[in-house]
């Protein structure tokens, strides 16, 4: 049985002041802090756009010929397109020049749409897929967007869970020449083939194997050259091989990605 009493305001005052001081004499507990979710964040990739191009000249009967106007550069965005399922690959998709093995012959100065691989065991971004845009005029720069004759592109990458294969969509082939790919692929040297079947095809892209590792401690692996190309697997009635990729589905546009409405497939 509970009982509950009434004491007098002087009486109350007492029990308070008593309650006030005995608190302060008490030695102070220590404070147990609660576990917290990590929330380290890493910025992967590092894009810049590139300097405005030069106006091209308009011929003008004066002596001085009078700047056409400055075309807006391409935009240079990264897209995360997936993760490998114990957080060591992550596939992009990128209009800016991010690799950090990037070359003379192997790089993406130009803007296009391309496909990178990044390691976070290595520390490193690898480009996978490297090709050129058909552009009207070759003398004039590819970062110009209204020089794009026909656009080049490789799109909406996705990784296998277990880290082995990339999936994405390109237009980078030719029906006429099965060694063109998006591993390398000019698009002035297939134009025609372009203009008559540009659409976008599913390719698959083999990632070698690695050794595992811990990434929970942060270690860094020894840098290796991860994106190797595997030759070209013999063509069989049911499929078409074209180096180490294949073409499975058909899209019935070549948009790109902030350039137009997104691809529909069949």
């Amino acid at each position: 049985m509970k009982h509950a009493f009434r004491l007098s305001r002087a009486r109350a005052l007492v029990v308070a002041l008593a309650a006030v001081f005995g608190a302060a004499a008490a030695p102070a507990r220590a404070q147990t802090l609660s576990a917290t979710p990590d929330t380290a964040i890493f910025q992967i990739t590092h894009t810049t756009i590139p300097g405005t191009p030069t106006p091209t000249p308009t011929a003008t009967p004066a002596t001085t010929p009078t700047p056409g106007p400055t075309p807006a550069p391409l935009a240079r965005d990264s897209f995360a397109g997936d993760i490998s399922g114990n957080g060591r690959f992550v596939v992009i998709e990128s209009t800016g020049d991010i690799a950090t093995n990037r070359s003379a012959a192997r790089n993406n100065a130009d803007g296009n749409h391309e496909i990178f691989l990044f390691d976070y065991a290595q520390r490193r971004i690898f480009q996978l897929t490297n090709t050129t845009s058909a552009l009207k005029d070759a003398t004039k720069t590819a970062v110009d967007p209204t020089n794009i004759d026909v656009p080049v592109v490789n799109l909406q990458p996705s990784l296998s869970r277990d880290g082995k294969w990339v999936v994405f969509a390109s237009n980078a082939y030719s029906d006429a020449d099965l060694s063109a790919s998006p591993k390398n692929f000019v698009g002035a040297s297939h134009v025609a083939a372009l203009k008559a079947d540009g659409n976008t095809e599913i390719f698959i892209y083999r990632i070698p194997d690695v050794a595992d590792i811990d990434l929970s401690q942060g270690t860094e692996a020894r840098s290796s050259p991860l994106p190797r190309w595997r030759a070209p697997a013999p063509p069989s009635p049911a499929s078409s091989a074209r180096t180490t990729l294949t073409a499975t589905r058909s899209c019935s546009s070549t948009a790109t990605r902030g350039r137009g409405p997104a691809p529909s497939c069949n």
